[in-house]
């Protein structure tokens, strides 16, 4: 026989477990019904399962009964009053705790995963990344028991907003001009003395004033070399026009080699679009300038250019793809530019794997060719700082030709219109005012604007600026387009192997390159920041004999704290070096003065911080923005 404390027990086990099958139908319920109910619901009554489940197993355990045995004590005793023995079996009691640990599993990961109706709180809490915490769990459970005690409405399901940023309209690139309006912009850049006046459909030809010979030219405009025959008509009908043209010019849009033209005792000049394209734009200073950033400008606290250490990297199409065997990007992009495809590209990386290096490189290799032997000329705009949903086309243009190489805006893009330019979009992730998906897409919309029928264009930049994958192929036009082709493909760089480490260590002492590649080779902490080319170089600026025998042991971490340490001495002995000239400045002024006083001999005292305190408010600061995170 056993005590009436564990009948009591049974009693108790019994009916939890009861209410443990009525909140698991009711669970199960609200799970099937999720597109109608909310998660607050599913969450109280999977809350209410594991707090009568875990009672039931305590209670089985405690009275040392198996729920099928419990009932046959309780009918047993019912019937004759007596209560039967009972015992447990240890392997019982284990496949019970496992059990209750599965139906745990089992809720917070129905919850986590929820793909049903939510609440406005449950809505917020997902802009926040806070929705599939254990503590948002525990939350929602109360809300709906508060709900039920209170005998309040159902929580009722929230709506997103409908109303959405408008997206670029990437699937229609806007149409180029006509060769009759091309030719025309064309000549009017290049000969700023012609002025148009009209279209005349009859032979299709332009007529315009030479303001500074006071004559009426007739401009013909053809695809490609006419007929003789088309020529005579051409100069039969403008003969005999009322005001004579006194200049003929034949504007072809293939190259040609035959000029001037003589047609029935008239002679007609002719000039093809290449023609006007080469001399419409200098891009002498352009080049020069690109290629002193490349051979010239030394990389920070460097004695080294960036085509001492550069690499071609590797890369993948698309997010889960392969490494392209045999290519590196630059080959690609090449072969890219061929293609008569309106495909465009997004390259895409981690925080210093190189984007940029890669897109200054790329430009540099191409004008290196030289301006006349290229299909496109590469035009870097690199975006850092600049707010584009603010320009227009011909700003951004201005803001990058204008000022600082005085080539107009609108030269550029007529070299655009007639397919001549790779536009190179570098850094979006650094653009101005990205603090929403609103201001984000419309700068987008002002980098798509770029995009017509002969447009090739480059983006690279972070992806981890958007959201969420949606919003970076809404952005980016990651899509297929109306004839099932891709508007713009995604490539990713891949992280260097280590041979190319190596090869971009090529420069640096082979003792300092030779200890970099076996600590790397070795420890896999230090391949993870040595494989992203911008934080290689930090790691051969400070490598020294102690990093070298501590290589096995070095994090992440301790390497980027050395990097700080490194740069603050830097800084502090930089304004010791401006302080000390100071100082030698106002001892020769002080010299060279008739009226200097006693007290005026000194220099002057500057509250330059040391290394120590820069050291210390670096830390609070990072301190600050981890807590804030």
């Amino acid at each position: 026989m056993v005590t009436g404390m564990n009948l009591t027990v049974v009693v108790i086990s019994l009916i939890t477990y009861l209410v443990f099958l009525v909140a698991l139908g009711c669970a199960v319920y609200y799970w099937f019904f999720r597109r109608k109910y909310t998660r607050e619901r599913f969450a109280f009554f999977g809350l209410t399962c594991c707090v009568t489940l875990t009672i039931g197993v305590i209670t089985s355990i405690a009275g040392k009964a198996a729920i099928w045995e419990q009932i046959i004590i309780l009918w047993h005793y019912y019937r004759t009053g007596e209560i039967l023995q009972s015992s447990l079996e240890p392997i019982q009691s284990a496949f019970s705790v496992v059990a209750l640990f599965g139906v745990y599993w089992l809720v917070y990961r129905i919850f986590k995963t929820w793909d049903g109706s939510i609440s406005k709180d449950t809505y917020l809490a997902q802009l926040a990344n806070k929705d599939k915490e254990l503590q948002r769990f525990i939350k929602e459970s109360i809300d709906e028991i508060n709900r039920l005690l209170n005998r309040e409405k159902p929580i009722s399901e929230y709506i997103k907003p409908t109303i959405s940023p408008k997206l670029p309209n990437l699937g229609k690139p806007r149409k180029s001009l006509s060769w009759n309006d091309l030719a025309r912009d064309l000549l009017r850049m290049n000969r700023n003395a012609l002025r148009f006046k009209k279209w005349r459909t009859e032979d299709r030809f332009w007529l315009a004033d030479h303001t500074d010979y006071e004559c009426t030219v007739a401009i013909k405009c053809c695809t490609k070399m006419p007929e003789t025959q088309e020529l005579e008509k051409f100069v039969e009908y403008t003969s005999k026009m009322k005001d004579v043209p006194g200049e003929l010019i034949l504007a072809v849009q293939v190259d040609t080699f035959e000029s001037p033209l003589k047609v029935k005792d008239k002679t007609i000049e002719v000039v093809s679009q290449n023609q006007l394209l080469n001399n419409l734009v200098d891009f002498t200073e352009y080049h020069e300038r690109i290629k002193e950033r490349v051979e010239d400008d030394y990389l920070s606290g460097s004695d080294l250019t960036l085509d001492k250490v550069y690499v071609e990297p590797r890369f993948r199409k698309g997010r889960d793809g392969d490494t392209v065997a045999g290519l590196n990007i630059e080959e690609a992009i090449n072969l890219w530019i061929d293609e008569p495809s309106g495909k465009q590209l997004a390259i895409l990386g981690e925080y210093g794997q190189g984007k940029s290096s890669t897109a200054l490189m790329l430009t540099y290799h191409l004008l290196e060719q030289g301006i006349e032997n290229l299909k496109r000329i590469p035009i870097l705009l690199e975006l850092r700082g600049k707010s584009p949903r603010t320009m227009t086309r011909g700003e951004l243009l201005g803001t990058w030709s204008y000022n600082s190489l005085g080539i107009h805006p609108r030269h550029l893009e007529a070299l655009d219109e007639a397919g001549r330019l790779l536009f190179i979009f570098d850094g979006f992730d650094e653009m101005a005012l990205v603090g929403n998906q609103y201001d984000r897409l419309k700068h987008f919309q002002t980098l798509w604007s770029f995009n017509h029928s002969k447009a090739k264009i480059i983006f690279t930049g972070r992806p981890n600026l958007f959201l969420d994958d949606n919003e970076l192929k809404a952005a980016l036009g990651i899509q297929k387009g109306s004839a099932g082709t891709l508007i713009c493909e995604e490539w990713y760089l891949e992280k260097f192997n280590i041979p190319e480490i190596a090869k971009a260590l090529r420069n640096t002492p082979i003792d300092i390159r030779e200890s970099i590649v076996k600590a790397v080779d070795e420890n896999k902490h230090l391949l993870d920041i040595a494989s992203r080319p911008s934080l290689l170089h930090v790691i051969s600026r400070i490598w020294n004999k102690d990093l070298s025998e501590r290589a096995n042991e070095l994090t992440s971490a301790e390497l980027i704290n050395d990097f700080l340490k490194a740069t603050l001495k830097r800084q502090t002995e930089k304004a010791k070096e401006l302080q000390q000239e100071e100082i030698e400045k106002e001892k020769i002024e002080e010299q060279e003065s008739t009226e200097v006083s006693s007290h005026e001999n000194s220099a002057k005292n500057y509250m330059v911080i040391n290394e120590d305190e820069r050291y210390y408010f670096m830390l609070g600061i990072s301190v600050h923005m981890m807590k804030k995170r």
